[in-house]
């Protein structure tokens, strides 16, 4: 029985003059309701105060799951990398996506990219197609450089992002640990005896991590008593990254780098002293020494997070954003042997 106050299914169904069953659909966003049937009984249950029954909804997801469907419900993937810096240029976003697709099937979805880029970046046109086509939940892909906001109007949709870049409109964002990331790579090298180890990456990929990578290793540096001798290389620009590293490697001494931006040209930029982590390795058994972030697992886990928004009828921004985190490994690989250590030569 509710307790007293509490506004039940029945009543929603009451209310919109529908049965209590296809009310039960319609806040599931089950294709068999159509979109404006289910946009009004959103509606109806935003007015009277209804809220899912968390339990209630896992239990009706579980069973769902285990009955065959016709028609899987779509979520929207949403790119904005302009048509000439397309984002599958970039392994780490396409390991998220892979994450994404994978555990979105596995709990009943299918996802489809809509590129921003194809509709002259108006977020506006996204909306309508979105809503005609009766979508109601969305993934926002990391946004291309610098940029932080997208002027898009989730009231109506369920929405979660991948990775930190997204600041407007306010959401769920999943994310691997950024902080811990810098803080274990900078103990782990000491560790290894390095004391004057360096950080470098490019302006832009430390903005749009918030910064976290480079506290974390400051952190990882206080950890094991290590003072900050070696001033960090903050690059312009992540295309001209490894132009830098020379120079800065004749006059900050480093012993070993910890790298935020990474690519093979680094190796081939650094001499062979100087042990180099990469904050990003591909695998566990990467030969490069680094930091793994297992960033499929951080597509699954936002696929996850969007599914659980669904079920509970959780749309629009929030009022704070929520970022959830999954922690990260260190690689030993082969790139930072020790201090005194060469390296081998780079390919």
């Amino acid at each position: 029985m509710a307790p007293p106050n509490t506004i039940t299914m029945q009543q929603v169904a009451d209310a919109v003059g529908l049965s209590r069953s296809a009310v039960s659909l319609a806040l599931r966003n089950h294709p068999s309701i159509p979109p404006a049937t289910r946009a009004r009984v959103a509606e109806a249950a935003r007015s009277l105060g209804y809220r899912i029954n968390p339990l209630v909804a896992a239990l009706m997801s579980q069973h769902l799951r285990l009955r065959p469907r016709r028609q899987r419900p779509t979520l929207a993937y949403v790119t904005s990398h302009p048509k000439d810096d397309p984002w599958r240029n970039y392994p780490a976003f396409v390991q998220m996506y892979d994450g994404v697709t994978r555990r979105a099937a596995e709990l009943g979805y299918r996802v489809e990219e809509f590129a921003l880029a194809r509709l002259q970046s108006n977020p506006a046109r996204l909306i309508e197609i979105l809503r005609a086509r009766g979508i109601n939940g969305i993934f926002l892909a990391p946004l291309p450089g610098s940029m932080r906001t997208l002027d898009l109007d989730i009231t109506d949709f369920a929405t979660v992002g991948l990775g930190l870049s997204v600041m407007e409109p306010v959401i769920r964002r999943v994310t691997a640990d950024i902080f811990q990331v810098g803080r274990l790579a900078a103990q782990r090298c000491a560790d290894l005896g390095y004391r004057r180890i360096g950080f470098a990456a490019s302006a832009e990929m430390s903005s749009r991590l918030e910064h976290r990578m480079f506290a974390g290793y400051r952190q990882g540096l206080w950890d094991r008593g290590l003072d900050e001798t070696v001033p960090a290389l903050m690059a312009p620009h992540r295309g001209t990254f490894s132009t830098f590293l020379p120079s800065w490697c004749r006059t900050a001494k480093p012993e070993a780098v910890l790298f935020g931006t990474f690519d093979p040209g680094c190796l081939r930029a650094v001499p062979p002293e100087i042990g180099c982590v990469d904050l990003n390795v591909n695998n566990v058994r990467s030969p490069t020494t680094g930091i793994y972030q297992n960033l499929p697992r951080i597509g699954a886990m936002a696929a996850e997070q969007l599914h659980m928004a669904l079920q509970q009828n959780a749309g629009g921004p929030l009022d704070q954003p929520q970022t959830y985190l999954h922690g990260v490994l260190w690689v030993a690989g082969t790139t930072a042997p020790g201090v005194g250590v060469h390296r081998a030569a780079a390919p």
